[in-house]
């Protein structure tokens, strides 16, 4: 009894401590802040790449610089995926960091600053909470540029016939489920809005807090390797021995999760006032692949067995997805970039199903500074 009073003691003067000691934490961040990872890449499975490649994260939570004054910067948030996030990619290399040194600066004098706030695994669920909760916390952003509907589709087709329409996103059970997943990390409980996220008690110690934080730290500075016999052998060899789907389920329910999240998307940055751009998905699967590409292929599984969807089932389920990209564009009077449409389906583009190669990198860069250089504050409309 004595040795559990002094437990408990011991933990209660830490808490308090803690909550005096610990700076507040009332943010959201896509990434973890100050990462840096290091990547060494194996040219043989990663082609068209550096052989090393560094991945950092600045204070913001943002893959770029940080912002600068108001009144100087023309800001646009790049959010999306891992053909976003651009993982295997330098910083320079990839395409917002590529978008912001061509378009450099505005007509009125104003440089460009382009963040990217991409993540891997994410879909248009988690983007609508991004444009939510990141455009009230950053200072003015001009423009966002959503590359989405990578995962969307490949949810999808992972489900199959199984699939059901989720909640949507705005629903306020719904946003608590999906926060988590959305953000690497979240404000302290007790700082979150009251109608937000209900978690058990002990997330809303500091003691909780701190074990979260030693965590995030250890995350930060890590090395990933790809390289012979690593994850991304495996999954190709498992794509490779697997049973082959060549008929695509029904995507109609799918897509209209997809359509709604889009429009959400656009109900949000209309009201913060904000430009949306929206831009289709490219990817590298065609009906004519030489054995060559097919080999670097390892998405599109079926969760329900050892089996893959062949590469036409992967293209016409992304151009239907593209499809209704384009159809929200036009509906709500939003600018689009088609890159789907002008990004060539072809192994110097991508090094596997849809992640940029440097080309590919450049490719998007160029096709995004010519979509704006016809618009203001760049050129006349």
């Amino acid at each position: 009894m004595l040795a559990g009073a002094a437990v408990a003691l011991t933990l209660a003067a830490s808490e308090v401590t803690l909550r005096l000691v610990l700076p507040s934490r009332d943010r959201y961040y896509v990434n973890l802040p100050l990462t840096d990872m290091r990547a060494v890449l194996s040219p043989r499975l990663v082609r068209g790449v550096d052989s090393a490649a560094r991945y950092q994260v600045n204070a913001d939570g943002i893959r770029g610089r940080g912002f600068g004054p108001d009144s100087a910067e023309y800001r646009i948030l790049a959010v999306g995926g891992s053909t976003t996030e651009c993982l295997l990619l330098n910083y320079e290399s990839s395409w917002p960091a590529l978008l912001e040194q061509r378009l450099a600066r505005t007509i009125d004098g104003r440089s460009v600053w382009v963040g990217n706030v991409g993540r891997s695994a994410m879909t248009s669920r988690e983007h609508v909470l991004h444009l939510k909760y990141l455009l009230a916390q950053y200072p003015r952003i001009d423009a966002v540029v959503v590359l989405a509907g990578i995962n969307d589709m490949l949810s999808a087709l992972r489900q199959g016939s199984r699939y059901t329409l989720p909640r949507p996103i705005t629903e306020m059970e719904a946003e608590r489920s999906d926060l988590r997943r959305a953000f690497a990390s979240l404000p302290r409980v007790e700082e979150l809005p009251l109608d937000s996220v209900a978690f058990p008690w002990y997330h809303r110690t500091a003691l909780w807090d701190l074990a979260r934080r030693a965590k995030a730290a250890h995350l930060r500075s890590s090395r990933f390797d790809v390289a012979p016999g690593g994850w991304l052998v495996v999954a190709r060899e498992r794509r490779a021995a697997a049973m082959t789907i060549d008929t695509m389920p029904p995507l109609e329910t799918p897509l209209v999760e997809y359509r709604r999240n889009l429009m959400t998307m656009a109900d949000i940055a209309a009201a913060r006032h904000v430009r949306l751009i929206f831009s289709t998905q490219s990817f590298l699967w065609r009906n004519d692949m030489s054995s060559v590409e097919r080999h670097d292929l390892w998405l599109g599984w079926r969760d329900t067995e050892e089996a893959f969807y062949s590469p036409r089932v992967l293209a016409q389920a992304m151009g239907a997805y593209n499809a209704v990209t384009m159809e929200v564009c036009k509906m709500r009077s939003l600018d689009c970039i088609d890159a789907a449409s002008a990004i060539p389906h072809s192994s110097a583009m991508f090094y596997d199903d849809v992640h940029f190669t440097n080309a590919g990198s450049r490719q998007m860069a160029v096709m995004a500074a010519e979509y704006f250089s016809h618009q203001p504050p760049f050129g006349a409309r």
